[in-house]
């Protein structure tokens, strides 16, 4: 509440929101399928903002460097460049990496949207598959694609920065979700012709068994050995 000098009156102003540079993007950390993500990345530059720009081509760059399609000989070089950097692009490297990766951004008032982006995929930082959130087990994890989203913000106490990431799926509860919702089906259909005839209501419980998650899961960072002793850090 202001005081108004021309009169002497109070003034409720009205709410301000930051401009963070971050999209309302649908939340598909939990999405199931991870099938269409391919298609929601299909925005063109000139929709997002500047780092979005940035977050967007890094991902499109990690897929294509761990896709059967890059070059056999080829170099890696953004995965190089992360390993080297402890998986973290610093905002004073991001220009370089956005010339690199042949963005328009030679407007000079770009780099005041620069800030910092951190990689979390511990399948290539630890050199293994995450644990699934549900079995506890990683023999059966593997990477079905990336979320829609490039990178989600985190609102630190003394800068804003970027985490990006991968979605993982457990095949193996993919398919016990699928076995037991055949077996809720089977015994659904099995009660409701023993009760033909009869008022009575049949209900099939679906099984609520998630088998993707998100790398930064908090489920999942506890099963992560060195997690605390290689904290990523610019």
């Amino acid at each position: 509440v202001i005081i108004d000098s021309a009169s002497p009156r109070f003034v409720a102003p009205k709410d301000v929101g930051a401009t963070l540079d971050a999209e309302d993007d649908e939340d598909d950390d939990d999405d199931e399928d991870g099938d269409n993500n391919n298609n929601n990345t299909t925005k063109q530059a000139g929709e997002e903002g500047v780092m979005r720009q940035v977050l967007r081509a890094v991902q499109v760059r990690i897929k294509y460097e761990e896709s059967d399609a890059f070059p056999a000989l080829g170099t890696k070089r953004m995965l190089e460049y992360l390993k080297s950097h402890n998986w973290c692009i610093s905002r004073c490297d991001v220009p370089m990496i956005a010339k690199k990766l042949k963005l328009d951004h030679n407007i000079p008032l770009f780099k005041y949207y620069y800030t910092k982006l951190v990689v979390w995929m511990p399948h290539l930082q630890f050199g293994h598959m995450p644990c699934c959130i549900n079995c506890k087990d990683n023999n059966k994890v593997g990477v079905p694609g990336y979320p829609s989203h490039p990178g989600r913000m985190v609102v630190d106490l003394k800068e804003n920065y970027f985490i990006m990431g991968c979605r993982y799926k457990c095949n193996q509860c993919k398919k016990d979700k699928e076995r037991l919702n055949a077996i809720a089906k089977a015994a659904a259909a099995t009660a409701a012709a023993a009760t033909a005839g009869a008022d009575v209501e049949v209900e099939v419980t679906k099984i609520n068994l998630q088998y993707t998650f998100i790398g930064w899961d908090s489920r999942v960072l506890p099963r992560i050995p060195r997690l605390f002793n290689e904290t990523s850090r610019c």
